[in-house]
């Protein structure tokens, strides 16, 4: 009974070391598998036990069954894992699987095959379902992304940020706001200006009137008396000239003229018939005397 409780207790460590022996064999047998050793292939990072979904696809494609097989990396690189968009050969550094067992680890960032959350966002190459990847926007654009002009950047999940592109809408409506909000104060104060102006303007004019009315009213006086003057000299020069009165006034210094003068003007004529009656009566009287 003991020989077969020990013959079991050899055939059992036997298999653990062949296990772990192959364990160690395979993580040797993909590209930068040492980073992640044997949680690369298994759920628990210390190994043993169920397999991830990477390591499904390696123990469905090794050169044979069990720990005797070999991995065929060349048949599983350019599948993916963990559904994340970057392939198994991406995220392990051998984008193109051209690395074989033996050769260097491949330098660069890696990410978890099995690990949807892990991903090579950050590194600053493009990889997978990259757009762009940190400063590197493989040589994209605004424009190209349907802008007309603006800065691209790229986000935390190495996706385009458009956040500080514009359109040609958007610049029309910012400075037409833009200009509207500075404006605004500016029209009101015109406004206030305006018919501040008005009002100013109003008063002004009417003082203006009121000052030309005066100054109008003097000067016309001014002027009438003038004309009135220079026509009142220019009588008294002609009376003196001629001897006459020529505003129908009596000169003192004219000589008497006889009331029935024939230079009498229109305005005397009353005096000729007064003239004529009584010299019509003088005759007649005479007349009566004589007889």
């Amino acid at each position: 009974m003991r020989p077969t409780i020990a013959a079991s207790i050899v055939v059992a460590v036997v298999l653990v070391a062949a296990d772990g022996f192959a364990r160690m064999k395979r993580v040797d047998q993909i590209p930068n598998g040492n980073s992640y050793s044997c949680g690369t292939c298994h759920v628990s990072s210390a190994g043993g036990g169920p397999r991830n979904v990477f390591g499904q696809q390696v123990e469905n494609n090794l050169t044979q069954p069990g720990f005797a097989g070999d991995v065929q990396w060349g048949q599983i690189f350019n599948l993916d894992a963990d559904g994340d968009g970057y392939t198994n050969g991406e995220e392990l550094g051998d984008p193109n699987g051209t690395w074989t067992i033996g050769d260097p680890d491949p330098a660069g960032m890696t990410s978890r095959p099995a690990d949807s959350s892990d991903t090579l966002c950050g590194n600053g190459m493009i990889e997978g379902p990259e757009a762009c990847d940190g400063n590197n926007l493989a040589g994209s654009t605004c424009s190209d992304q349907g802008f007309s002009g603006g800065t691209l950047s790229c986000d935390g999940s190495c996706n385009y940020d458009t956040s500080g592109c514009f359109t040609a809408m958007d610049t029309g409506v910012d400075a037409g706001m833009d200009v509207g909000m500075d404006a605004g104060p500016d029209i009101t104060e015109m406004d206030m200006g305006v018919d501040a102006g008005a009002d100013v303007g109003m008063d002004a004019a009417m003082d203006a009137g009121m000052d030309a009315a005066m100054d109008v009213g003097m000067d016309a006086g001014e002027d009438a008396g003038m004309d009135m003057g220079m026509d009142a000299g220019a009588d008294a020069s002609m009376d003196a000239a001629t001897g006459e009165d020529t505003d129908g006034t009596d000169d003192p210094m004219r000589e008497p003229e006889s009331a029935c003068s024939s230079s009498q003007s229109t305005p005397a004529a009353p005096l000729w018939i007064l003239c004529l009656f009584l010299y019509i009566g003088f005759n007649r009287r005479k007349n009566r005397t004589s007889n």
